[in-house]
């Protein structure tokens, strides 16, 4: 995929493309040793912004392109796999540019469909089929995908990825009786509005209280057992943009949600720092020849935020263990991972932290072991921090 240089203006869009791009390799990889048909849905697929004309910037081509390099990995490895692809665009003008993108694809049978997402979902769960599905749901606002009409789409065996808007819809929640309908689309709930002014009072922060609205909803819809996002920043300014959802029903797609978060993390701080750099050269007018920028060595927002999700994290899980004495790995990672920026790095961290002082101790291990998997038990010997 492209750098981020060649997404000028739209460095938010470069860093939903290198999540999709990590995390599509990941999905196609394991269900490719299990499944024999996979399919992918992008329900919204443009082109919008397009500055190429071969469409290397947009996400139907970046899926398109990784898929087929699984497929052929898979093959290679002797795991043959049927992978077909979906694209939906409502606007005319859109389809037939990406209708003629379809065709053009070799190793993958591909469909364009002309319409909305959330009126075609008959047409989507036939074209799916008994097969593993990942369905990328990319808007450029909050409507076309109504909770109540996608349900079906939530309830097969497959993954789910949502492009939510916070930006957008932080800005017009309950703002009109129009928004105030669209919104109730949105959550598939006639009593939304009650809710998230609930979820406002006992978190005291707006951003957290749509979020846990939305995650609550798609859970309860979907029948998931986990709900994970992660944030993409105002990539100029200190301000969240939107958030990536994923919905889905096992605890390796949560693992791998998060193994690829770290990626993010790592490509948002470096995309930011630049920015910003750039824009100091440019208002001082001059480059700076004596040693590195304060803005390059400077801990950005996104590393404070971590900072604080990791001393809450920490805090949390020796509550956990303090209080359940008895842990399964599988059991502390199903719910210390649906929290952003925690990973099971850290959790093995803690973990083996708390053993070497005699805290705890881990149940099925060696001393060679260097991370924790499902097969090891969490016993409490003593209160943790006492």
């Amino acid at each position: 995929m492209r750098s981020f240089k060649e997404y000028e203006g739209r460095e938010q869009t470069y860093l939903k493309h290198f999540f999709l791009e990590h995390y599509l390799e990941r999905v196609i990889y394991n269900i490719g040793s299990k499944w024999k048909a996979f399919t992918y849905i992008d329900g919204f697929s443009g082109p919008w912004k397009s500055d190429d004309v071969d469409y290397h910037d947009t996400s139907f081509f970046i899926a398109s392109q990784k898929l087929s390099s699984a497929a052929e990995g898979l093959r290679k490895n002797g795991k043959e796999i049927n992978i077909k692809c979906l694209f939906i665009e409502k606007t005319r003008t859109a389809f037939e540019s990406l209708k003629e993108y379809t065709e053009s694809i070799d190793g993958l049978e591909a469909t364009a469909i002309n319409g909305r997402f959330e009126n075609l979902i008959p047409d989507i769960i036939n074209y799916i089929g008994s097969s593993f599905s990942f369905v990328f749901i990319d808007p450029t606002g909050w409507t076309g995908f109504s909770l109540e009409k996608i349900q079906p789409i939530l309830r097969l065996r497959g993954e789910v990825l949502i492009n939510f808007m916070y930006d957008h819809i932080n800005r017009f929640i309950g703002t009109t009786d129009l928004s105030e309908k669209s919104f109730e689309d949105l959550f598939g709930d006639k009593k939304w509005k009650a809710r998230f002014e609930n979820l406002l009072r006992n978190h005291g922060d707006r951003e957290n209280a749509i979020l846990k609205l939305y995650s609550d909803r798609l859970k309860e819809t979907g029948n998931y057992k986990y709900i994970a996002f992660t944030k993409i920043l105002n990539p100029k300014k200190d301000r969240s943009y939107f958030y990536l959802i994923n919905c889905g029903k096992n605890l390796k797609g949560l693992l791998e949600f998060r193994e690829v978060e770290q990626k993010l993390f790592e490509e948002q701080n470096l995309v930011r720092k630049s920015l910003k750099h750039s824009k100091q050269i440019e208002e001082s007018k001059q480059s700076e020849l004596f040693g590195p920028s304060e803005t390059l060595t400077k801990p950005g927002l996104m590393e404070e935020e971590r900072k604080v999700q990791l001393a809450w994290g920490k805090a949390w899980l020796a509550d956990l263990i303090n209080i359940s004495n008895t842990l399964t790995m599988d059991q502390i990672l199903s719910q210390a991972l649906e929290f952003p920026l925690i990973w099971k790095k850290d959790v093995d961290n803690w973990i083996f932290d708390w053993a070497s002082k005699n805290h705890i101790s881990i149940q099925n291990s060696t001393p060679r072991e260097k991370t924790l998997k499902a097969k090891h038990t969490i016993k409490k010997i003593k209160n943790i921090n006492d």
